[in-house]
């Protein structure tokens, strides 16, 4: 809910993203410019919240129209390298 601040304190650090529910506080514009502004292996889907819709979540991701290479990382593939999963 504070984008603003996210992009002048965090987006671009040397920090991961959890980027799960920045759909449902932020524009499709504010949070693909957000996205693309920090390191591609950095950005996760790390929800398990109750109180939303995961299918809804995934499906705002994949509404980003960021490829298929950058969605893959961010709905598991960076979880897992980060992980150490096969």
């Amino acid at each position: 809910m504070c984008l603003d601040e996210a992009m002048e304190y965090v987006v671009g650090s040397a920090i991961y993203l959890d980027v799960s529910m920045a759909r449902v506080y932020n524009s499709l514009a504010a949070c693909k410019k957000a996205i693309l502004n920090h390191d591609p292996d950095k950005i996760l889907f790390g929800t398990d919240s109750p109180w939303a819709s995961q299918a809804g979540a995934i499906q705002a991701i994949r509404d980003l129209d960021l490829g298929e290479d950058l969605t893959e990382k961010i709905l598991g593939g960076n979880a897992m390298r980060l992980l150490n999963l096969s």
